[in-house]
């Protein structure tokens, strides 16, 4: 019934609700606590300029009020911090190949928050109106990544310099948000842009390495032992699907250049899921993905000449890279 991460997250503010109104005794106001959470989580998202952010729903003076009954006993953080790793558990295993959308990330930071655990989850920026500065949150959050993937393949293959992220410090700024201007110039650096094209376009590519960087919310949760652990075991076939989803999508390349570009993205998407499922396995799993790369061409021979070719220099990218 759900056949998205984005139609997941619009069925999970409810779950969150619940969790973060349980230790509220008196049944009204528990409900009412829910159906507001719950309300607010339809509005539409926004996301704005200078680094600024909508009114979030703990901002409310009504919802305010409710804080000290607001799920701060032992029981209510184990509960949301399970919670969070069930929500984010599903929706990876379920579209392994798939970034977590904004609305979906937005609960977990909530569920974190109840946790009394926050963490540097971060939302997919908009090229149109980025302004070529990142919150102090993505500069920690690709320290984390820096941390959990040195020496991985995932920073080989992107070639990332994860030991310089890490002496990487945020300052103040003029939007009063604090920012990292090293973190800013390493991506404008990496994305290597030749100053062609629309500056939407450059934006892009910019945008597109502090994905790269942070992993785009990947290394927050795999921080967390009890997720790696929870997770262990889906890895190589989350890797394989993957692959598998990229394979099925360029079988058929038809339709406007639009839709060309939109699968464009969201392969590298998936491949990036990928490299650090792969990052995370032991070699003789990896060894065992290279192999079973080799025996999907040889069952494929549908697949397109030209994509086949494209496919399988990158698989073999993959392969050496991890050897």
């Amino acid at each position: 019934m759900i056949g998205s991460a984005e139609a997941m997250a619009k069925v999970v503010p409810p779950l969150t609700a619940r969790l973060r109104a349980a230790a509220i005794a008196e049944p009204e106001l528990r409900g009412l606590y829910e159906a507001v959470y719950t309300a607010f989580r339809r509005r539409r998202s926004l996301l704005l300029l200078d680094l600024q952010s909508q009114v979030g729903v703990g901002e409310l003076p009504w919802i305010q009020a409710l804080q000290p009954w607001l799920g701060g006993d032992d029981a209510s953080k184990r509960a949301a911090s399970e919670a969070l790793n069930h929500v984010a558990s599903v929706a990876m295993r379920a579209f392994p190949q798939t970034i977590l959308p904004n609305k979906l990330i937005k609960e977990l930071r909530a569920l974190a928050g109840g946790a009394g655990q926050p963490r540097p989850f971060v939302d997919e920026l908009a090229a149109d109106i980025f302004m070529g500065s990142f919150s102090e949150t993505y500069l920690r959050a690709a320290q984390v990544a820096a941390r959990l993937l040195s020496g991985s393949l995932y920073e080989r293959y992107y070639g990332l310099p994860f030991a310089q992220v890490l002496n990487f410090q945020a300052k103040p700024s003029e939007h009063g948000v604090p920012t990292s201007p090293e973190l800013a110039m390493l991506c404008q650096a990496l994305a290597r842009s030749d100053g062609q094209g629309s500056y939407v376009a450059r934006n892009g590519t910019v945008i597109e390495q502090a994905q790269i960087l942070t992993t785009h919310n990947l290394a927050t949760l795999f921080e967390d032992e009890a997720f790696a652990t929870l997770m262990r075991s889906q890895l190589p076939g989350m890797a394989k699907r993957c692959f598998e989803w990229i394979c099925a999508r360029f079988q058929n390349l038809s339709g406007e250049w639009k839709a060309q570009m939109q699968l464009m993205k969201n392969a590298a998407y998936a491949w990036r899921q990928m490299i650090f499922y792969l990052s995370l396995l032991r070699a003789d799993e990896v060894t065992a993905f290279g192999e079973w790369l080799m025996k999907y061409f040889e069952t494929r021979t549908l697949i397109p000449f030209a994509v086949w070719c494209v496919t399988f220099g990158l698989a073999c990218s993959v392969y050496f890279a991890a050897t």
